[in-house]
């Protein structure tokens, strides 16, 4: 066998073997260590922060005081590692649990535009939780077409 393979199903079986341990575990729990795990990527992570950091500059610089963009900095840090650990809740994601953990604004207006028959684009911000969008629709009813 190739070493890649051995090392990607051995991944694999941790990686699922994880999540299987962590949806077990209370979410605030585990949303609670996602934001440490943004903590830790935050201290360790120079490369990118200085990355993360310009690119708020840019955005924010002239209403933002260098200290502030960097708490959003931090804070985006740690969105960032609990939406990796969200991403082990995808396999409960369905009515009751949406009906638990999600809120949606303006679903209203993605109806009525479907119900003209023409279809619909969304767009969504790259923040947050936004890889649960493809599974949320799906079980709102909405298909997908590319």
């Amino acid at each position: 066998m190739e070493k890649n393979f051995i090392i990607d199903y051995a991944a694999c079986i941790v990686f699922r073997a994880g999540g299987f341990i962590i949806r077990l575990l209370p979410k605030e729990f585990v949303l609670f260590w996602g934001r440490r795990l943004g903590d830790l990527l935050f201290m360790c992570d120079g490369k990118h922060r200085s990355r993360v950091y310009a690119h708020i500059k840019t955005a924010f610089g002239q209403q933002l005081p260098p200290e502030e963009i960097m708490r959003v900095t931090a804070r985006f840090y740690c969105s960032l590692g609990q939406s990796f650990l969200e991403l082990f809740f995808v396999p409960l994601v369905d009515k009751r649990y949406m009906d638990k953990h999600v809120t949606f604004e303006g679903l209203e207006h993605i109806h009525a535009a479907l119900k003209k028959g023409k279809g619909v684009i969304l767009l969504a911000m790259h923040a947050g939780s936004w890889e649960l969008t493809s599974v949320l629709c799906a079980n709102l009813g909405f298909r997908s077409v590319y």
